[in-house]
């Protein structure tokens, strides 16, 4: 779909269809996954670096409403500083045309192509806006997240599944255990019935459970 928007507002088509099959008429199937790989090597480290800032931020910070924002913000701003060249090569790629209209032949092709007429300073060319536009978007998309899990979360239940699943791992939060020592074994026969009554005996949701893990 990355590749169908950029063809049309790049490349004259008008439709998603027409655009499809202008591309497959011209270089086949192959010439939907245009782009592909170089994608990768952007989505893959940019995620590592949104969630991994955030988390080390907010942890520094607290949870306040400001300090949500700020990390949101500047996650999505080092996440796009650090894969923006690979998005350029990305977006000369699938902007290319198709046929008798293709210039680049590959990320290899391409980024020799662009060095050779434009210079290195192709790979930031854009960066402002995009750091511009990044900050309020990905402030308002984690603003939004907390404020959605605050409103909906049980603590008390949260913290009753935290220990099922410490407890599934053979742990034992100190800092806790006193306080609810009584608690867990009577929730953790509750949920065991439950589960072994259902249509299969599922395993603790560590993963769920992780950010409340953590947090004890």
């Amino acid at each position: 779909m990355e590749l169908i928007k950029t063809q049309m507002q790049v490349g004259g088509e008008t439709s998603i269809s027409g655009t499809i099959r202008n591309i497959v008429n011209s270089a086949g199937l192959r010439g939907l996954c245009r782009g592909l790989g170089i994608t990768f090597t952007r989505e893959a480290p940019a995620f590592g670096i949104y969630f991994g800032s955030y988390e080390v931020m907010i942890r520094q910070m607290g949870d306040s409403d400001l300090a949500v924002l700020s990390a949101g913000g500047m996650a999505g701003v080092f996440s796009w500083i650090f894969t923006y060249p690979q998005d350029v090569i990305k977006s000369r790629l699938q902007a290319d045309g198709f046929g008798s209209k293709q210039q680049y032949f590959g990320v290899k092709h391409c980024l020799k192509e662009s060095l050779a007429r434009d210079g290195s300073s192709f790979l930031s060319r854009g960066i402002i806006s995009t750091i511009i536009r990044a900050f309020p978007m990905n402030a308002a998309t984690f603003y939004v997240y907390v404020g959605v899990m605050k409103a909906f979360a049980d603590k008390e239940e949260a913290i009753e599944d935290t220990f099922d699943t410490l407890k599934t791992l053979g742990l034992r939060p100190l800092k806790y255990t006193a306080m609810y020592s009584e608690k867990v074994p009577d929730s953790w026969s509750r949920r065991k019935a439950e589960r072994l009554a259902g249509s299969s005996n599922r395993l603790a949701l560590i993963t769920t459970d992780m950010p409340n893990i953590i947090t004890v």
